[in-house]
């Protein structure tokens, strides 16, 4: 007989679940996600709700909206609007220019909604948004309920209140004294009292004023992206609701304190969906609970796992002491399950091992007692007490009657009578492991103690002299070893304490050697990529006249320097000889780098100006006469003559090279504490708004181009803030390129004096840093080897007297372009039967193999060695000449061909070759050299080297030895591979000037 069919049956018949979607928690606009309700109006209104503005006050949560009017519906009165707006305006054209009437069209053509006090209580509120398959949840900060607001009648009540004054004064003159004193006070009176009341309802809200929001439209791009972050970024807060209700599955989540709810278990609100978690094995299961929790009871971990397939009560028993200890009744995870073998705290690094000792010592004080002190903890294991303070955190809490730490979850005695037999095995597991810890912490003391009395060796006249024994924790040979080494010891044999004695001349000579090597390595490890920052508040930046060609007078003395005795300030010009360097450093001030007033004053430094100067307010030459006269501004490079200086403006523009220059107030820096030099760093860099503002970077070597390169910061510094030139012999190119790091993303420029392996060196590391974007580059070349400053338009050389005005605006004129970036990667054959291990480069020039890699390396060789002492262009272009002339009676790359193999694009070269050629096309264009004498003929122009082809990927295999350079920096390969690859493109500066 059929059961008959009860009507919830019918209903669930009727409408059957389709599908189940999960609810998942996004947090990405939990706090800045807002509900504006505003009324609705009619469908026969004006407005047609199109929001004009939006203002918002973050401190007394406060918003505004201006919402437009449709003026051009038929219901809108045109005259009432322009008659209100009158009376609160006046008269637009009698308006003066600093004020801004309220309706810029003359009529009321916006309304205005100002929100209430907000509901702070939005728990039952949320966005839900639906992505297909999921629904993402994102809770309110607050609801803004918003009114109509009228802020432009205060405006209008000051207006009337203004007329009806002025009409009294006016009437005074014909009226007597006291009708006017009557009619005063009651119109006074009554426009305070609506003044008071308008002011009482504002009194908040004027404490902070409006900032401006920008309101996007609901079908622009702006409002789709925000949108977008409705949806979370993670899926694993998914709310399950099918085995538990809503309200269970809170509290198992988000636990209530103790003292309310001491069932209930401690699990984080990060844990994977009920769900999920059940489709995973029992002993997964546990342990990603147990690894979460800590400490959870049988009954609350029975709940939770609850619907799994193949969970029993007796199942979950047998996995339990696979991953968890028993304490007082509770299920504690296992150490070894937080600290895995072969790892490592993430607090302090400490290994695992010793964190295993420690908290199983823990764990076995709370199976004995109910409370544990951590200092017992402290004074016996040698652990930090941040790891042992994260251990108790993790299992128990302090106890608030000062009585120690007690675990979060009180004794499970129900379990405890309950499971007699697991109780017992857990008590003797318990005692066999405090066995062990008793073992480990007496063989470790032991050790210490031997370790501390066999370090002292008896002499053989009774002396006792320090040994150093090593000793470790997991090998008891190395005691054997070290006891047999001590027994066997020879008494006649000298040790370190007779060679070298304490207060011996050996002993001193030795410990100074030893600190000053300790010094070097020092300062060489710390040196970081911070860009240094002279302290311009002590002294002067000097440097030698001997590098310029001009006649100096002091600036203090106002003699001439003769013999290129004296010294100059790189940084504002002024000059001193030997015994007016202190005064200088004392008297006048150097060229500041940084500055917290953001209206910079002229710099004026009297004297030694440069040739041709003329005075920049009567155009006439200026030092026409003899010794220290006129003045010249170290940050504009105006001149004036002494009796123009009064009528020069005192504010200083940083001349025609602004954009270049970053002022002083833009300028952040920070002084490091405890390290070796006492120069500031820079620590951040302010935009001064300027139009077109694209700072400029100098890097350079003065050790370079026959100390040319000392010339070129010297000069750029009297030019650009000096901050802004970086020495590559006092920092690598990492920290001039901070710069790009601290104004991203403003674009900022580099200008890099030296040759094609300091130009490389540079865009490496900025490839390396991964800058975005990627500084362009420009090039003042400095040295021989200028073979990317010429296909680039800087030049072959720099000009012997450098013009620091034409290159600044050679690169104001340059054009942007692009540099293909290529790696080379060298993998070397076995040498020796050893395996050298492989390398990369970075190619943005050219690389090469043969005679001219062989003269680059006798050059650099020569270069490096000890008895190179002279060293000049003239002098290197004659060393480069008869290494040349050497290969070709030597011979040392004979039969070159015969040596290697070479592949492009996988396939031998066959001289073919496309017409086209470009330095950003991802191409590289291969080519070959016949002797020293086709180099030479190249060099003038009387040949064109032999086409082999064009690539995206060249191969080169090396059957023999064979010299190779990139970029101008040349080494000896071994046999081996050479493989070109293409890796991007880095921006770049084209001189125009030189076309």
């Amino acid at each position: 007989m059929d059961e008959p069919v009860t009507s919830e049956e019918t209903d669930d018949i009727d409408d059957p679940v389709v599908e189940e979607i999960s609810i998942i928690n996004s947090k990405r606009l939990e706090d800045s996600l807002y509900l504006f309700q505003y009324p609705l109006l009619s469908k026969n209104s004006t407005n047609e709700h199109k929001i004009k503005k939006c203002f918002y006050k973050p401190q007394n949560q406060e918003a505004q909206l201006e919402l437009a009017m449709n003026v051009n519906s038929s219901k809108f009165d045109v005259d009432r609007a322009e008659i209100i707006a009158q009376e609160v305006d006046g008269d637009l054209d009698k308006l003066k220019d600093d004020k801004k009437p309220f309706f810029e069209n003359g009529m009321v053509d916006k309304i205005f909604l100002k929100s209430t006090t907000p509901i702070s209580d939005t728990s039952n509120y949320a966005v839900a948004t639906y992505n297909g398959s999921e629904i993402h949840l994102t809770a309110l900060k607050n609801i803004f309920q918003f009114r109509p607001s009228f802020p432009y009648m205060e405006k209008g009540l000051k207006r009337k209140k203004n007329s009806e004054l002025e009409d009294d004064e006016e009437e005074a003159g014909s009226s007597s004294a006291q009708q006017v004193t009557v009619k005063f006070k009651q119109s006074n009176d009554r426009f305070d009292k609506a003044k008071d009341t308008f002011k009482s309802l504002q009194a908040k809200s004027a404490e902070e004023p409006w900032s401006e929001c920008s309101w996007c439209e609901f079908d622009s791009t702006e409002s789709s992206l925000e949108r977008l972050k409705l949806i979370a970024d993670y899926t694993h807060d998914v709310c399950e609701g099918n085995e538990l209700s809503g309200p269970e599955y809170l509290k198992l989540l988000i636990p209530p304190p103790q003292e309310l709810a001491p069932l209930e278990p401690c699990l984080p609100s990060h844990v994977l969906s009920l769900q999920a978690i059940r489709g995973l094995p029992i002993l997964e299961q546990c342990r990603l609970l147990l690894k979460n929790a800590q400490i959870i009871q049988f009954q609350q971990l029975l709940m939770l796992l609850a619907g799994g397939e193949g969970l029993t009560s007796e199942a979950l028993l047998r996995t339990l002491p696979k991953v968890a200890v028993l304490v007082r009744g509770n299920w504690i995870v296992k150490s070894e399950v937080l600290y895995p073998p072969n790892t490592f705290s993430a607090t302090s690094g400490v290994p695992a091992e010793l964190m295993c000792r420690a908290r199983d010592y823990v764990l076995y004080l709370f199976t004995k007692n109910q409370y544990v002190e951590r200092k017992k903890i402290s004074s016996v294991m040698s652990v930090p007490s941040e790891e042992i303070k994260e251990i108790f955190t993790g299992i128990s809490s302090l106890s608030s009657r000062n009585k120690g730490w007690e675990l979060h979850l009180p004794a499970d005695l129900d379990f405890l009578n309950k499971h007699i037999d697991l109780v017992q095995k857990q008590n003797l597991f318990w005692e066999h492991r405090f066995h062990q810890l008793s073992e480990l912490l007496k063989d470790s003391k032991t050790r210490r103690r031997k370790s501390r009395s066999e370090s002292k060796s008896i002499s053989e006249d009774g002396r006792p002299r320090n040994g150093v024994i090593y000793s470790s924790d997991n090998d008891s040979g190395t005691e054997k070893n070290n006891k047999f080494l001590i027994k066997h010891i020879n008494p006649k044999m000298w040790i370190f304490g007779d060679l070298y004695p304490p207060l011996g001349l050996t002993g001193f000579f030795s410990a100074f050697v030893l600190c000053c090597i300790s010094f070097y390595l020092f300062k060489k490890i710390s040196g970081d990529s911070n860009v240094p920052v002279r302290d311009s508040t002590k002294s002067h930046s000097w440097t030698s006249i001997k590098i310029t060609s001009k006649a100096w007078y002091c600036s203090i003395c106002e003699s001439l320097l003769l013999h290129g005795i004296g010294v100059y300030c790189d940084c504002c010009g002024v000059c001193a000889d030997p015994d007016c360097v202190k005064k200088a450093n004392q008297k006048l001030n150097c060229k500041v780098v940084t500055s917290g007033n953001e209206y910079h004053l002229h710099h004026w430094v009297k004297g030694n100006l440069p040739l041709g100067a003329t005075c920049t307010i009567c155009d006439e030459d200026c030092s026409m006469e003899l010794g220290l006269t006129d003045h010249q501004c170290c940050w504009c490079q105006r001149t004036v003559h002494t009796a123009c200086l009064p009528e020069v403006e005192e504010v200083c523009d940083f001349g025609p090279y602004k954009s270049m220059i970053v002022p002083p107030w833009c300028v952040q820096v920070a002084r490091r504490k405890g390290a070796l030099n006492k120069h500031l760093l820079l620590r951040g860099v302010k935009n001064p708004g300027w139009e077109k503002w694209t700072p400029l970077v100098v890097i350079a070597n003065k050790k370079s181009g026959n100390s040319d390169g000392a010339v070129v910061l010297s000069e750029f510094r009297k030019y650009l803030n000096p901050v802004q030139v970086v020495d590559l012999s006092e920092r690598k190119p990492a920290a001039a390129l901070q710069w790009c790091v601290l104004l991203a993303p403003k674009v900022v420029n580099i200008l890099v004096g030296g040759g094609d392996g300091t130009i490389s060196w540079v865009l490496t590391t900025s490839h390396k840093l991964d800058l975005d974007p990627e500084p362009p580059l420009a090039v003042l070349p400095l040295g021989t080897g200028n073979d990317l400053s010429r296909v680039l338009g800087w030049g072959k050389e720099n000009p012997p007297e450098l013009q620091v005005d034409v290159v600044l605006k050679n690169i104001q004129e340059a054009k942007l372009s692009d540099l293909d970036r290529w790696k080379v990667d060298v993998t070397s054959t076995r040498h020796l039967g050893l395996k050298l291990p492989s390398k990369t480069y970075f190619m943005y020039n050219y690389l090469s193999i043969g005679v001219d890699a062989q003269v680059a390396l006798n050059f650099h060789k020569t270069r490096d060695s000890a008895f190179y002492v002279y060293g000049s262009r003239l002098f290197n272009k004659v060393l480069y000449l008869c290494f040349g002339t050497q290969q070709v009676v030597n011979a040392n790359c004979k039969n070159l061909e015969q040596r290697i193999d070479l592949y492009l694009d996988g396939m031998s070269g066959d001289g073919t070759t496309k017409v086209t050629q470009s330095y950003h096309d991802g191409i590289l264009e291969v080519v070959g050299i016949y002797s020293s004498f086709h180099m030479a003929q190249l060099q003038v122009g009387l040949s064109s080297p032999l086409r082999l082809g064009q690539a995206k990927v060249v191969e080169i295999r090396l059957k023999d030895k064979a010299p190779v350079q990139i970029d101008g920096e040349p080494w000896e390969q071994h046999p081996g591979k050479l493989k070109v690859t293409f890796v991007n493109r880095c921006p770049v500066l084209i001189n125009q000037s030189a076309k």
